[in-house]
C-alpha cells in the first residue's frame, strides 16, 4: 500500500459494548418505562437500591396453535412496543453465525449459543423505553436489570448480596433432571464449580479475573442464595452477578455428575431455558425446539408463554458474503453484528437494516518493557504519526469520527475519560503531526528511526475481530505506511486466529501486537486488561503502580460513583501513557426480514435465548 493511500474498505467492527452503572450501596429509585410504572416495588434493605419487581410470569398453555394470536390486557396505546406487531405463535426462525463449538459445558466454553438453554439470574428490563437505554448494547446498567431466575434481591452489606429465587421454575423435562424444580442448591452447585469450592477443587480458569474477589456462594434455604465477596465492593458486586456471560449461566448438578463423555454429547444438553437442543451437526447447524413446559412469559405481554416460534435454527456460514446472500435470498431470517459493507447491498431490498452502537477500538499495543517502547517519547511519536481523520474517511468510509479512545469506549459517558475533557496538550499528543513525531524520536535517540515488527492475525474486511490479534489488512498496512513516514519500518508477522492468542498471551512476541480496546466486556473483566497481575499482561508487560491502584480502587469501591471514578482513572492512565494506538470504531448493524416481528434491534449475543423467544414470525404482514 502506498504512502497515505487509504483503502476504501471498512475495517471490521466488533460487538457493541455497554457498561454497567454499578448501582448499589445507596438507596435510589429505579427508572422505569410508562408500561412498567404500575409494577410493584421489591423488598429492599436500607442499604440496597429500590428495584422494580419483575412482572409475574404465570405460565399459559404450551399447546397454543401456530395460527393463534397472543393477546394482552394492557392498553395498547400505553405501550411503545405495540408498533412492533401483534404476537403470533408458530413457524421457524433461522439465523446464521460464522462458527459454533462442539462443546456444551460453560465451565470451559463461553459460546453464546449456550444461552439458548441455560439461563442466568438477571435479565435486562424488556419493557424499558429504548430512549433510556438501547437493548442493542451487550451489557445493561444495573438500574435497568430485572430478575430472570431471581424474584427480589438486596445488597445486604458491602460484601454481601442476597437473592431470592422465583418459585416453580422447572428444569427442561429431559434426563437427568426430568423437569424437577430449580432451587437455590442448584445455584450454589454451579458457583461452587466455577469457584472450585465444595465438591470441586479446581476453579474455572477462564473466569479467574472476574471472580478474583468472590469468596463463596451459599444456599441458605430452597429459594435464597447469599453471595459473599472477599473485600467490600458494593459498587461492583451486583454487576458481577448480573453479567450475562457464561459465568452466570446455571447448569444442573446431575448433568455435571454424568462426567465428560455425557457433557460432550449434545443430546444431554439441558437447562431451564426456553429452547431445547434437538439436533446438532458440528460445523453446520444447530436446531432448537420450543420448551413446551417453559416457565417464562413475555414481559411485554405477561399473559403469553414464550417462545412464540416452534423452532430456531442456527446455520454456520463462515464466509461474510455468503451470509449476506443468505439473508437477501430469504434463507436466513435475522442476523446481527454486520458491517456497513455487508449491509450496503441491502439498501434497495425489503430487508430491514437497523444500526447499533459503535464497535470496539482496534489497534496496536507495545511491549513496554522492551526497547524502544520503554520510552514514552517513542510511543508518543508513533501516536502522532497516525492520521485518524484520514483513516476514518478512507478505511472506515466516514462511519466513525476518528476520535482516539483508551481502555473504555467513549460511548460510556460517565465512565470513560471523555475526549472532550482531555487537556489540549494531551489532544495534541494524539493529533497527526509527523514532524513533531520525528523530533520526539530524535530526542529518544532514534534520529533516523528504527526497525520493528508486529505479530497479528489478518481478518477480512467485514469479518470479526478478536480481542487478541485480529485486524484487517487495510488498517494494519495503513499504520505501516504512516510509521514508515517517520522512519519506523514495521514488519508484519501474521499467524492464524488460533495461534496468535496463545502466542501473545505467553509474551513470545518481542515488539508490538494487535489488541482491541473499548471491548464489549463488563467492567469486572475490562479493568484487568492492563493490571500487572492479569493473565493477559504478557501482551504488553505493563507493570504500572498508578494503573494497579486504580484497579484495586475499583474492586474496593463501596458506591457506584466510586467504582465509576476508579474506572475512569484507569482509562485516563492508559490514554496518558500511550500504551496503544486506537480509534473509535464503526457501528454494527442488525438485519432481518420484514415478517420478523417483536424485534427492535436487541443484541443477539449473550442472552439470545431470551431475545429469540420473544420475537415471532408473521408472514401475513408487511414492514
Amino acid at each position: 500500500m502506498g504512502k497515505k493511500v487509504i483503502w476504501a474498505w471498512l475495517v471490521i467492527i466488533l460487538l457493541t459494548i455497554s457498561i454497567y452503572s454499578m448501582a448499589c450501596g445507596t438507596e435510589t429509585t429505579t427508572p422505569t418505562s410508562s408500561a412498567a410504572a404500575s409494577a410493584t416495588t421489591s423488598k429492599t434493605t436500607t442499604v440496597s437500591p429500590k428495584t422494580t419487581t419483575p412482572l409475574v410470569l404465570t405460565s399459559t398453555s404450551a399447546t397454543a396453535s401456530a395460527s393463534t394470536a397472543a393477546t394482552s390486557t394492557t392498553p395498547a396505546e400505553s405501550n411503545w412496543w405495540t408498533s412492533l406487531g401483534k404476537p403470533q405463535y408458530g413457524d421457524e426462525i433461522t439465523t446464521a453465525v460464522t462458527s459454533i463449538m462442539p462443546n456444551f459445558d460453560i465451565y470451559s466454553f463461553i459460546g453464546a449459543e449456550t444461552n439458548l438453554w441455560y439461563e442466568s439470574l438477571f435479565q435486562p428490563d424488556w419493557t424499558l423505553e429504548r430512549e433510556k437505554w438501547p437493548m442493542s448494547e451487550m451489557f445493561i446498567p444495573d438500574q435497568y436489570l430485572k430478575g430472570l431466575l431471581v424474584d427480589t434481591w438486596e445488597i445486604t452489606d458491602q460484601q454481601t448480596v442476597t437473592v431470592h429465587l422465583k418459585q416453580n421454575i422447572r428444569w427442561q423435562n429431559k434426563a437427568p433432571v426430568n423437569g424437577r424444580e430449580f432451587t437455590a442448591y442448584d445455584v450454589q452447585a454451579h458457583y461452587d464449580r466455577i469457584l472450585g469450592k465444595g465438591d470441586y477443587t479446581e476453579p474455572a480458569p477462564m473466569y479467574a479475573g472476574m471472580t478474583s474477589n468472590w469468596d463463596k456462594v451459599t444456599a441458605t434455604d430452597k429459594y435464597t442464595v447469599v453471595f459473599k465477596f472477599k473485600t467490600p465492593c458494593g459498587g461492583a458486586s451486583l454487576q458481577a452477578i448480573g453479567d450475562r456471560l457464561a459465568l452466570n449461566n446455571i447448569e444442573a448438578p446431575e448433568w455435571v455428575a454424568q462426567g465428560e463423555v455425557a457433557i460432550d454429547d449434545w443430546k444431554t444438553a439441558v437447562g431451564t431455558g426456553p429452547w431445547m437442543l434437538t439436533d446438532f451437526v458440528d460445523g453446520s447447524a444447530m436446531t432448537f425446539t420450543r420448551n413446551p413446559d417453559y416457565w417464562g412469559n413475555d414481559p411485554r405481554y405477561p399473559e403469553n408463554q414464550v417462545p412464540y416460534a416452534d423452532s430456531l435454527k442456527i446455520l454456520v456460514i463462515p464466509d461474510a458474503s455468503s451470509r449476506v446472500s443468505a439473508i437477501r435470498t430469504g434463507q436466513v431470517d435475522i442476523m446481527t453484528s454486520l458491517t456497513w459493507q455487508q449491509v450496503k447491498p441491502m439498501e434497495n431490498s425489503d430487508v430491514i437494516v437497523k444500526a447499533g452502537v459503535v464497535g470496539s477500538c482496534t489497534g496496536v499495543v507495545f511491549k513496554v518493557d522492551a526497547k524502544p517502547f520503554n520510552d514514552i517519547k517513542v510511543r508518543k511519536a508513533l501516536q502522532m504519526a497516525i492520521n485518524r481523520q484520514a483513516i476514518a474517511s478512507g478505511v472506515y468510509d466516514g462511519t466513525t469520527d476518528g476520535k482516539p479512545c483508551g481502555l473504555v469506549t467513549q460511548a460510556y459517558k460517565g465512565y470513560a475519560y471523555a475526549y472532550e475533557d482531555w487537556p489540549q496538550e494531551l489532544k495534541d499528543e494524539y493529533a497527526y503531526n509527523p514532524e513533531k513525531a520525528k523530533q520526539l524520536l530524535a530526542e529518544a535517540g532514534y534520529p533516523t528511526g528504527f526497525d520493528t515488527n508486529i505479530v497479528t492475525s489478518i481478518v477480512e474486511a467485514g469479518g470479526t475481530t478478536a480481542t487478541f490479534g485480529g485486524i484487517s489488512s487495510e488498517l494494519i498496512e495503513t499504520y505501516q505506511s504512516y510509521f514508515k513516514d517517520i522512519g519506523v519500518n514495521m514488519e508484519i508477522k501474521t499467524m492464524d486466529r488460533v495461534q496468535v492468542e496463545s502466542y501473545l498471551r505467553s509474551g513470545k512476541h518481542d515488539q508490538m501486537a494487535t489488541l482491541a480496546a473499548g471491548l464489549s466486556m463488563p467492567p469486572t473483566f475490562l479493568i484487568d486488561e492492563f493490571y500487572s497481575k492479569s493473565g493477559d499482561i504478557g501482551v504488553t508487560n505493563i507493570s504500572d503502580p498508578v494503573y494497579d491502584a486504580a484497579r484495586d480502587k475499583f474492586w474496593s469501591a463501596q458506591t457506584p460513583d466510586e467504582a465509576a471514578k476508579a474506572l475512569m482513572e484507569a482509562d485516563k492512565r492508559v490514554i496518558e501513557q500511550h500504551w496503544g494506538i486506537w480509534m473509535v470504531g464503526s457501528p454494527t448493524y442488525s438485519v432481518y426480514q420484514p415478517y420478523i416481528k417483536g424485534y427492535d434491534g436487541e443484541y443477539l449475543g449473550w442472552g439470545q435465548g431470551m431475545v429469540y423467544s420473544r420475537i415471532w414470525v408473521d408472514k401475513n404482514s408487511g414492514k
